[in-house]
């Protein structure tokens, strides 16, 4: 199974064993800033499903369901960790990062909603000194 911690402003996905050696990659890190939405893939209309599904592997392993490594999908480059893609959740990403979406398993209901959680949290630490700091700027010019 695939562990999700958070360190600092970062996501770290780590993979162990098996999953680690036929996706090409022991770990990913994500800047919070660049996660635009987290979901479940059982929760997306049939376009959004098909707009994840993967198209070519690019480096892993793709046996029916069983998704390990790199892959392309509409959306651009994709990295799947998944035993069955209606146990996973979606992280899509908005900046400039190697994948577009990060498809992993969980494992419980509950890491998607203290996933948001904690989104939410650091995006508002962030913003919050961004608009004291404009404020200051506005009211010295």
């Amino acid at each position: 199974m695939v562990q999700i911690c958070i360190k600092g402003d970062n996501l770290i996905i780590k993979l162990k064993g098996f999953e680690k050696v036929v996706a090409l990659k022991g770990s990913l890190k994500i800047p919070f800033n660049c996660v635009g939405r987290v979901a479940y893939v059982k929760d997306l209309d049939d376009t959004e499903k098909e707009q994840i599904y993967p198209k070519m592997r690019l480096g892993g392993l793709s046996i029916g369901e069983i998704l390990y490594g790199g892959f392309t999908t509409s959306l651009g480059l994709a990295f799947f960790a998944t035993k069955k893609l209606e146990r996973s959740i979606v992280i899509y990403i908005k900046c400039s990062f190697p994948y577009k979406i990060v498809v992993i398993e969980v494992s419980d209901s509950e890491t998607l909603s203290e996933l948001e959680k904690k989104l939410k949290i650091v995006i508002l630490v962030i913003r919050i000194p961004l608009e004291i700091l404009t404020i200051y700027i506005q009211i010295e010019s």
